[in-house]
């Protein structure tokens, strides 16, 4: 699918690329998570032009992506070799470190975003709950929304 580009009509305005929630949530299953850091590196230069002050930053989605990729690597490897319980037990308890920073970073990161977007419209309703439980999707869905509206 083309991604098309919407823009605002105010001036300086973020331009925000127009997904569809659906292909974002596939991309994000298809890649075992991966997209999801990438969504936010692709996407931090617009956010980050709605408020200097509070910036999505490069260091955390790039971390989450580096350690997500590892972790995918290491679960395709373990799928085609053998290697020892212990080992497998180590990476085991490894991958679920990287899952729980990971999954702590893009929920922190949904919020500034949704924030971002909320202080640069305040008419946008959002919903703590769903940013919360989809992160990039529910983002994405309030990106669609509220650029496709105008």
């Amino acid at each position: 699918m083309e991604q098309q580009k919407i823009v605002a009509d105010q001036t300086d305005t973020p331009e925000f690329k127009s997904t569809p929630v659906i292909v974002t949530i596939l991309l994000s299953l298809i890649t075992m998570g991966i997209y999801m850091p990438y969504w936010f590196l692709t996407r931090r230069k617009e956010l980050n032009k709605i408020d200097p002050e509070k910036k999505v930053s490069f260091e955390f989605p790039l971390s989450v992506l580096i350690l997500y990729s590892l972790s995918a690597l290491f679960t395709v490897l373990y799928l085609i070799l053998p290697f020892s319980e212990g080992f497998v037990a180590t990476i085991d308890g490894l991958d679920r470190i990287i899952t729980f920073y990971g999954v702590t970073v893009m929920v922190i990161l949904s919020f500034r975003a949704v924030s971002l977007l909320k202080s640069y419209d305040s008419s946008i309703p959002v919903s703590k709950l769903a940013t919360f439980f989809f992160t990039i999707w529910y983002v994405q869905y309030k990106i669609n929304k509220h650029f496709t509206s105008r």
